[in-house]
């Protein structure tokens, strides 16, 4: 697959915002992507805590359902991510999105079919 044409404007932009000052091509270059990637990572980071604090408020807040998918997936970590992953049945949104609207009922019901269905899985 061809990579899309980079705008000269979106690179300059995209360099300052993490500060990458103009200079030698190659270097400013090469400088640009170490800065990207510590960037990326710093964001993962800080994505992955997010992930794990708002799991812990979840499973304070709605203490069955959270036993559910950490009972379904084995650890908090998968479960927190299934929170957080855009499933089709809430029509491309996430549980939490779909909490937060006001539909609980929807996400609880979507985690006991999980949870059943693997349960038959299991005994078939």
């Amino acid at each position: 697959m061809k990579a899309a044409p980079v705008r000269k404007d979106n690179l300059k932009y995209t360099a300052q915002i993490i500060g990458v000052k103009s200079g030698n091509k190659v270097r400013t270059d090469h400088t640009y992507l170490a800065q990207v990637s510590k960037e990326l990572e710093r964001l993962q980071a800080a994505r992955e805590q997010i992930i794990t604090d708002a799991f812990s408020v979840f499973e304070k807040r709605y203490v069955t359902p959270a036993a559910l998918l950490l009972q379904h997936f084995g650890d908090s970590r998968k479960a927190a991510r299934w929170l957080c992953s855009h499933q089709k049945v809430f029509g491309g949104r996430t549980a939490y999105d779909v909490i937060v609207e006001g539909d609980d009922e929807m996400v609880w019901d979507e985690i006991q079919r999980i949870v059943r269905m693997i349960s038959v899985i299991q005994y078939a």
